[in-house]
């Protein structure tokens, strides 16, 4: 969105809702700054997202992307201060954290969030997925466990699950996540997937190999299978390479 449209938007939310405009830039997101009326938290969310929507925006420099996010932080804040329990607030300003590469209040805010809504799958993914960036795989595999359990029949989590515990180590039990989505070809293949990435080529072939025998005709597994067999060229490592580009951890 255009910094400009983005100004105007804002503006007109902070009218409607009698709040006060600073004279320059963007508003600021302080409660302090409404004396008349109370911003909602609704509001305070929807100010947010559009701060960090402008601060991603390659037009401005660091500078002003750093003021932007700090002025998204703010908002979700105040949010929070209105409605603790909020969970778009709550949410929103864990993916803030993540972005800004601030493990600690992500994890914290994560921490928050599960525990105003217990049954709520998609916070249990990200939380997962949060400790799966910091290499925290134990924690990881608690919180996507948790997701899984809640939503059994939603691959997105049983995928995530089944990478977390194979980039763990666990590769049974990493088949055993993949197999009950996938069937057992697939879930062999995922598994060498992760094999491969983790440099252990020699398990990933045997993994290839069972997807084969599960499923003769299956041309993923047939084909990663004849590039790891091959000697190794910038080719070869280009096309082993694309088989695990979707891995995240």
């Amino acid at each position: 969105m255009d910094c400009r449209r983005t100004l105007v938007v804002v503006l007109a939310l902070l009218a409607a809702a009698g709040g006060c405009v600073p004279s320059a830039g963007l508003p600021s997101l302080s409660s302090d700054d409404h004396p008349k009326k109370q911003l909602k938290p609704s509001t305070l969310v929807s100010l947010g997202r559009m701060a960090e929507e402008s601060a991603s925006d390659p037009k401005n420099g660091p500078t002003e992307q750093e003021r932007l996010r700090d002025m998204a932080r703010r908002s979700y804040q105040d949010a929070l201060k209105i409605d603790p329990n909020n969970l778009d607030a709550l949410t929103c300003l864990a993916y803030l954290y993540t972005g800004m590469n601030d493990h600690e209040h992500a994890i914290a805010t994560y921490a928050r969030a599960v525990k105003a809504q217990p049954k709520n799958a998609a916070i249990y993914h990200a939380y997962g997925m949060c400790h799966a960036q910091a290499k925290e795989w134990e924690q990881a595999i608690d919180n996507l466990r948790q997701a899984v359990a809640l939503e059994p029949e939603q691959r997105l989590y049983a995928h995530s699950l089944g990478f977390c515990l194979a980039r763990a180590g666990k590769y049974d039990e990493s088949y055993a996540a993949f197999a009950k989505v996938d069937g057992p070809a697939t879930a062999h293949y995922n598994v060498a997937r992760m094999l491969h990435h983790v440099e252990q080529d020699d398990k990933a072939r045997e993994h290839l190999q069972l997807a084969l025998k599960a499923k003769a005709d299956f041309a993923p597994a047939r084909q990663m299978l004849n590039t790891l067999e091959m000697p190794a060229t910038p080719a070869s490592r280009e096309a082993a390479l694309n088989a695990v580009q979707n891995i995240d951890f």
